[in-house]
């Protein structure tokens, strides 16, 4: 009879030991990250390409200004200091992009999403290798 208990015993231990190996299996398994490595995060970064005040396109003979302060917002952080390096590059196709609108073309809300398109397409073209996530802008006048 004791050697019947101990088979049961024993067989009850095996159970619970594969049903454990078994449920951390599955635990790791639904757990892991994608491409079985630990993914790093990257952190977005915000650079100020500063004030803007310039003229815009003239409509009906009148020339008006728009004055502006532009802040990118890029995908990584740790690429400021390269988008520093092109800053004058930089406030110089925000400039252009800026003088290319009429007044009627950057006022509303949908003229500010137009413009800050603009201005990411544009900086895409001279900051090769550096993702634009958005264009703020953190003061807007239209004269």
């Amino acid at each position: 009879m004791k050697g019947n208990v101990l088979k049961i015993v024993l067989g009850v231990v095996l159970v619970m030991v594969v049903a454990g190996a078994a449920a951390a299996g599955v635990y790791f398994f639904l757990n892991r990250k994608p491409g079985g490595a630990e993914q790093k995060t990257v952190k977005p970064g915000l650079f100020s390409a500063g004030d803007f005040t310039t003229n815009l396109m003239p409509d009906d003979s009148k020339t008006k200004f728009i004055r502006v302060k532009v802040e990118i917002e890029i995908s990584d952080e740790k690429k400021l200091p390269d988008v520093a390096q092109k800053q004058a590059v930089i406030r110089d196709q925000i400039l252009a992009v800026l003088r290319s609108k009429a007044a009627e073309d950057v006022l509303g809300e949908s003229g500010m999403g137009t413009l800050a398109r603009d201005i990411a397409f544009a900086l895409g073209q001279v900051l090769p290798g550096i993702e634009i996530l958005n264009v703020y802008f953190t003061d807007f006048v239209v004269q």
